[in-house]
């Protein structure tokens, strides 16, 4: 049986019991109670159809193709390549986001994936199939993102990192048959034009203008600590 489950944000998943008896779970991203009872409907079925060996209604059938990433990553089906092509990008991304949400990673970190998504959507659209991206369009990607887009270069290894890893997961789930942004490279490097030596003269007029002590405190751990901020603060107490 599957049942609907409502996270804090609001977005449903739907947790069920597969024929082996493990329990998974199905993320839908944020959608209507009415729309997840009909995803609900449609998992019951087919745990019915796979339990008695027989094929998917037709209505069904085309709802898996809308569906394949979720439905392949947590084993309802099983797909060959000739078919891999038919999830779309933004429906693949909403579905490797939403287990970050849903275990309430970093803010940074959601920010980020969030952000890289909006750059491979707004470059090769909603309805993209990811199966037929290349590594060519890879390299457009990147291109697109430092030209026309006039992203710092960090800020682009960052996003073609994300995308790096979100096609790795496609990969692995056997969605595509090799990973387009294998071979870009991706790394953070640091930046030598941002650099500036901070001097105590500087801090003192920092400290002299921070409200209280809790400022004072951060202040001395990023200036004297060497504590990046916030990435290296925000755990601690």
């Amino acid at each position: 049986m599957a049942s609907i489950s409502t996270a804090a944000d609001g977005s449903r998943r739907i947790p069920f019991t597969a024929n082996d008896g493990t329990r998974k779970t199905l993320y839908l991203g944020i959608r209507s109670l009415r729309a997840a009872q009909a995803v609900q409907r449609h998992i019951e079925a087919l745990l019915s159809a796979q339990a008695n060996a027989s094929q998917p209604p037709d209505a069904i059938q085309r709802w898996l193709t809308a569906l394949l990433a979720k439905l392949q990553a947590v084993g309802l089906i099983r797909c060959d390549k000739a078919h891999a092509t038919s999830t779309t990008l933004a429906g693949f991304l909403d579905a490797w986001i939403q287990p970050y949400r849903d275990r309430q990673a970093e803010k940074w970190t959601i920010t980020n994936l969030v952000r890289a998504k909006a750059y491979l959507i707004g470059f090769f659209g909603l309805a993209r199939e990811i199966g037929s991206i290349s590594a060519g369009d890879a390299d457009k990607l990147w291109n697109w993102l430092i030209g026309p887009r006039k992203l710092a270069l960090n800020t682009a290894r960052r996003a073609c990192g994300c995308a790096k890893q979100a096609f790795k997961t496609a990969m692995r789930s056997k969605i595509i048959p090799e990973n387009p942004f294998a071979d870009l490279k991706c790394a953070v490097m640091p930046n030598s034009k941002r650099l500036v030596f901070v001097s105590r003269a500087e801090i003192d007029q920092v400290f002299a203008a921070c409200p209280n002590a809790s400022w004072w405190l951060l202040v001395a751990l990023a200036r004297y600590g060497g504590l990046q901020i916030p990435s290296e603060i925000v755990g601690m107490t």
